[in-house]
Parts: C-alpha cells; sequence; structure tokens
C-alpha cells in the first residue's frame, strides 16, 4: 500500500513539474502576456490531471512572482513592476561583480575549457535562433561561473531576481541584436578569466548586466507592462 501511495504522490508531483515548466516558459517567453488570465479548467484538461497539482503548479509561480492568485476571480499573470525590475538589475550586478572578482583568482584552465564547451552550445543556438535553447545556454553559462567558486545558491538569488528582466525581453519586437551582443561578451569574459584579467572582467560583468536591461528605461520608469 505504501509503495503504491508513494507512486501516486510521485506521478502527482511531475505532472505538477510539468505543468510549472509549462507556464513558466510560457510566461516568461512572452505567449502569456502581464494581465491574461488562468483558468484551472482548461489546465486539467490539458495535462488530464485533477486540480490539485494544478493549484499546486499555480501557488509555486505565485512564489516566483509570476501569477498572482486572486480568491474568487481566478489567477492573474502578474504585470511588470519598474520597482522590481530595478531591483533585479541591481541585485544582479552587485552578486555577479564580486563573484567574478572572487573566480578571475581561482578559476583553473579545466573550468575555462567547460566555458568554453558552453560558449559554442550558445553559438550554435544562436545561429539557429533557437531562443529557448539560447536563454537556457546563457543561463548556463552565469551558472557556472557561480559553481566554479562554489557558490550556487547565488546564481539561484540571481535567477529568481532575473525572471522580469526575462520577461521584458521577451516583449521586444527584435531581441536578437541585444541576444548577439550578450553572446560576444559572453565570449569576452571567459578571455578575461584565462588572462587573469580582474579588472576587465568586472567592467565585462557590469556592462553585461547593463546590456542585459537597458538602465535608463528602469530609472525612468519607462519599463514596459
Amino acid at each position: 500500500m505504501k509503495e503504491r501511495d508513494g507512486g501516486i504522490q510521485a506521478a502527482r508531483s511531475r505532472v505538477r513539474d510539468a505543468i510549472i515548466d509549462y507556464l513558466r516558459e510560457m510566461i516568461i517567453g512572452g505567449e502569456l502576456a502581464p494581465g491574461d488570465t488562468l483558468h484551472e479548467s482548461e489546465l486539467t484538461k490539458r495535462f488530464g490531471t485533477s486540480r490539485s497539482p494544478v493549484r499546486e503548479a499555480l501557488l509555486h509561480l505565485e512564489q516566483d512572482g509570476l501569477v498572482q492568485i486572486i480568491p474568487k476571480k481566478g489567477t492573474l499573470v502578474t504585470r511588470l513592476d519598474p520597482d522590481q525590475l530595478k531591483q533585479a538589475l541591481f541585485i544582479r550586478s552587485a552578486l555577479e561583480t564580486t563573484n567574478i572578482e572572487l573566480l578571475c583568482q581561482s578559476i583553473t584552465s579545466q573550468q575555462i575549457e567547460i566555458l568554453k564547451e558552453n560558449i559554442q552550445i550558445q553559438r550554435s543556438a544562436l545561429n539557429l535562433a533557437e531562443y529557448s535553447a539560447i536563454y537556457k545556454s546563457f543561463d548556463e553559462f552565469h551558472l557556472l561561473l557561480c559553481e566554479f567558486n562554489k557558490l550556487p545558491r547565488i546564481w539561484e538569488i540571481i535567477r529568481k531576481e532575473k525572471i522580469s528582466l526575462d520577461r521584458l525581453h521577451a516583449l521586444e519586437k527584435n531581441h536578437k541584436p541585444r541576444l548577439e551582443v550578450l553572446f560576444e561578451q559572453h565570449q569576452q569574459i571567459v578571455e578575461a578569466l584565462e588572462s587573469r584579467d580582474t579588472r576587465a572582467c568586472v567592467e565585462l560583468i557590469q556592462t553585461h548586466a547593463d546590456v542585459d536591461f537597458e538602465a535608463k528605461s528602469i530609472l525612468s520608469g519607462n519599463a514596459p507592462r
């Protein structure tokens, strides 16, 4: 009986996680726009499940700030908040600057090679214009920078904060030029790390954060909603 209950629970968890991944990608990718309503009944039909995994998934997404559950009204995709965007930029820039300063002093040749392999994956995804793969490889690059310092939790903080920035990027009509600039900066960061050039690393990571989101738009409160 315990094994059966455990199997049921595991299956339910897989469905919940699938719903979370699906909705997260739809929201961050801009296919679900700020203010859109999510219907539990539609999600239960789509995934062929009961309401419980759907509700658990929506609660998880609410904790990430992607949706707002309004009792008796429904679940809405959250709107972009200029103050939150400004905070995300500040947190990302501050944490990644400190991280790369430390990494520049300790990075190994093997770690450099791992970063170069990631760069090749980025290049391939960019050439094919596979945007989901591009963002995934970009995130992997920054995760590696933190993991090499044995600070993976720092990336988790950054990742959660930058969700709002990713959503903003998805609303751009033509974001490939910006992605190409970010890719070039990733290459330059690897070169600076290989040269143990701390100043260049810091300047690049700070400029990188600015390119990742136009600081003037955040500070002026003109970020699209």
